[in-house]
């Protein structure tokens, strides 16, 4: 009997070993795999580091055009409650982590004047041959004059939204759009049809 209890002892102690190893690999797989799927960095959120860090220089042409085109695209789908079509002009990696619905609820509890009637003043574009920085100055009647660089990635596919950044607007120097195409006599009624000169 001596020998079936020992026995019996080393069978429980073994199986309670092995329950307390598939509850430790259930509760901290997930977090394991969060962890190793995370985004780089939060969207939308202070990149000033980043700024400081890479070496741009002043964009000019086709490239400023590029960049500002996105910049814009994504205010106007803004700025209309378009909030999947704004999406679309965020960076891959954006995209994939953040749904519309969350994009939504970001942009309206962090970026209220995207999404009213704002005036967009465009100021430096700066960029390298991965990212780019352009300035914008946004006006609403209800939040003011606002101002944000937006944080620019370059792909094989042009250029998308990687982040957002309140800006110092002591040395901002913007200007309008230059409007093109039959509503330019609107005003600021479409942003994606205007274009720097």
């Amino acid at each position: 009997m001596k020998w079936f209890s020992g026995n019996f002892g080393f069978l429980l102690v073994r199986e309670l070993a092995g329950v307390l190893l598939l509850l430790a690999v259930i509760v901290c797989l997930p977090v394991w795999v969060s962890r190793w799927f995370a985004v780089d960095e939060i969207p939308f959120q202070e990149q000033t580091a980043l700024r400081e860090v890479i070496k741009v220089r002043p964009s000019k042409g086709e490239i400023r055009e590029a960049m500002t085109k996105t910049v814009l695209g994504q205010l106007e789908a803004l700025r209309s409650g378009d909030y999947a079509a704004a999406r679309e002009f965020a960076s891959e990696a954006f995209r994939q982590h953040v749904p519309v619905a969350d994009f939504e609820r970001m942009v309206k509890g962090g970026f209220p004047v995207m999404i009213e009637n704002h005036d967009v003043l465009v100021g430096g574009a700066f960029n390298n041959q991965d990212f780019g920085f352009v300035d914008v100055q946004l006006v609403s009647p209800r939040s003011g004059a606002v101002f944000y660089s937006f944080v620019l990635e370059a792909t094989s596919a042009g250029w998308f939204v990687r982040g957002v950044e309140n800006i110092d607007p002591r040395g901002f120097e913007g200007r309008r759009p230059r409007q093109q195409g039959p509503r330019a006599s609107r005003g600021a009624s479409s942003l994606v049809s205007k274009h720097l000169g």
